[in-house]
């Protein structure tokens, strides 16, 4: 694996919070992904493997600018944008509802039962106007095949 030690470097720093059940994710100085889910036990069992994910996204971009943070202003700017977009409720195979929504900057998914949101993914769209949905795949992997 190249990314080895910078990988261990990068999930050193990250450390779920008490009662956590998402987080939003930046690369390059950009908000790019929100994950949440409906309680914490459930976000506990994911947040290392979420970590390691956008971390290798990070390491991916051509960009390399790091950051210790992104102002708090930004991560605003993106929930708003998911909260208020438009959404479109889909029957589940399983339990719930599939509900999608897409905004200006935000297209995204989520699990609902009852209200209560079970699993949330909202990305970032990279061109205004774009005609293509942001696929479940790595940013990486999406911006290397130009599909946002």
């Amino acid at each position: 694996m190249p990314h080895k030690d910078t990988l261990s470097d990068f999930l050193d720093k990250f450390h779920l919070i008490e009662w956590q059940v998402g987080a939003v994710f930046a690369i390059d100085g950009q908000v790019l992904v929100l994950e949440g889910f409906g309680c914490h036990d459930t976000f506990k069992r994911f947040f290392n493997k979420l970590v390691k994910s956008y971390t290798l996204d990070a390491l991916d971009s051509p960009k390399k600018q790091q950051r210790e943070s992104v102002p708090p202003d930004n991560a605003r700017r993106f929930l708003t944008s998911a909260t208020k977009s438009k959404g479109e409720n889909h029957p589940s195979l399983g339990l719930g509802t599939n509900v999608t929504f897409e905004s200006r900057i935000v297209s995204g998914a989520a699990l609902v039962e009852e209200d209560r949101v079970l699993h949330l993914s909202a990305f970032r769209k990279e061109k205004k106007g774009n005609p293509h949905k942001i696929g479940f795949n790595r940013f990486s992997k999406r911006r290397s095949q130009k599909i946002y």
